[in-house]
């Protein structure tokens, strides 16, 4: 029996989606735990960018198709590589320093916190729809 859930493209995604914006939320809570900090620097998490090269990128073990017909799609049966991406952890430079050395600003960290959770919500939504579905296929299967 092939593995519905990982088979599947945009649940793949959503669950890389979820880890990044889990360690983000992670970052900017230190990030706001270190405000007072002398020579604390901000932490910024970032996988968006990524995860859309990877999307597009085909897995290596892609393969083409033979096109009998001008009328088909495409020739490559693509599935994108999203297996190695992580969310990366980075120090921010550039950032205003406060004269302890501390580059932590709090009203930014507090609408990336409320960004963050909007995402995580959506994405969180969007998983209850994929397993709301399988449940509907199995118990309609049963019929």
């Amino acid at each position: 029996m092939p593995n519905l859930i990982r088979n599947d493209t945009a649940f793949g995604a959503i669950v890389k989606s979820l880890d990044g914006l889990s360690l983000r939320s992670r970052a900017i809570t230190n990030n706001v735990a270190n405000v007072d900090t002398p020579g604390f620097k901000t932490t910024e998490v970032s996988f968006e960018d990524e995860l859309a090269v990877a999307i597009n990128r085909p897995a290596p073990d892609s393969f083409r198709m033979v096109a009998t017909n001008t009328a088909h799609f495409g020739t490559t049966l693509r599935r994108p590589d999203i297996e190695g991406l992580a969310a990366r952890s980075q120090e921010m430079r550039g950032l205003t320093l406060r004269n302890d050395g501390n580059n932590v600003d709090i009203d930014r960290e507090m609408v990336r916190l409320a960004e963050t959770q909007i995402q995580f919500s959506a994405a969180t939504a969007f998983t209850n729809l994929k397993f709301a579905q399988l449940r509907q296929a199995i118990y309609e299967g049963r019929r």
